[in-house]
């Protein structure tokens, strides 16, 4: 610190004498008269800042791939090979015939020779002693054309699904293990009043009916006789079996099984 304080003293007083060469009084203040009287004058030297050398930067250069010369391809012609002639083989004279032959023959077919089932009927009899084996087909059951032909008559008191359905359902199974059956709809019979050209021309062994709402139908019940005990009584002259309510079957279908039962047993005595 006090060495720059010298320098600074020196500069001072070289600017003085450079302005003031010929001597004379200038006016300070007594601090710095007092610093510049005490100081001595050093000189000083000036370095001068050495100049910074330019840095080159050599630019790099990338160094391309060497890609081998490529060859030219040669071409090599060959000569075409000339097509073998075929050898043909004489068979004989051609037919100039413009008669077409036909494409192939019929010839009778052999009827297959009958086999003996014996053996395998008596293992199925043995294995299945319920199913019944027929020797032949049988011919499909002609359809009903009429419910005066049918075995069973079927009365249904609701017009379509779900109760409708099910006593056709129950129809088709007995119609297909037992007899003949059909549904008639007791509504339209009711209103058309045709229960005596049903009942007196009808071939039916049993009448099931599939409500208690029969009782509640006035021409139907002119027809109604009653059958004794143990018995749902008559129609005409043709046994009737009530189901007392189709919406319990539906609500709990295991009830089906005992139904079906039912009918079996009633469908067995008139057999």
């Amino acid at each position: 610190m006090q060495h720059q304080l010298a320098e600074l003293a020196a500069l001072t007083q070289r600017y003085l004498k450079q302005e003031y060469p010929d001597g004379g009084s200038v006016p300070c203040e007594p601090e710095a008269y007092a610093l510049l009287k005490l100081t001595k004058a050093q000189p000083v030297t000036l370095t001068a800042t050495p100049k910074q050398q330019p840095i080159f930067v050599q630019p790099t250069v990338t160094q391309q791939p060497i890609i081998p010369p490529v060859k030219p391809i040669e071409v090599i012609s060959k000569p075409i090979a000339q097509p073998v002639p075929i050898q043909t083989t004489s068979i004989g004279p051609v037919s100039t015939s413009t008669e077409a032959k036909p494409f192939m023959t019929l010839e009778t077919a052999i009827a297959p020779s009958t086999q003996d089932f014996g053996p395998m009927k008596a293992i199925f009899a043995s294995i299945a002693p319920a199913i019944t084996i027929l020797d032949t087909i049988p011919e499909p059951k002609k359809t009903i054309a009429s419910p005066k032909d049918a075995e069973i008559l079927f009365l249904s008191f609701h017009e379509g699904p779900p109760f409708h359905t099910f006593l056709e359902n129950i129809s088709k199974a007995i119609d297909r293990k037992f007899a003949s059956s059909v549904v008639v709809s007791a509504l339209q019979i009711e209103k058309e009043s045709g229960w005596e050209q049903l009942l007196h021309a009808s071939k039916a062994k049993l009448i099931i009916a599939g409500d208690w709402s029969l009782y509640t139908f006035r021409e139907l019940m002119k027809f109604y006789k009653d059958g004794g005990k143990g018995s749902n009584g008559l129609l005409h002259t043709i046994p009737l079996f009530v189901i007392p309510d189709l919406s319990l079957y539906l609500k709990q279908p295991k009830l089906k099984e005992s139904l079906w039962k039912n009918l079996c047993d009633q469908i067995e005595k008139i057999s």
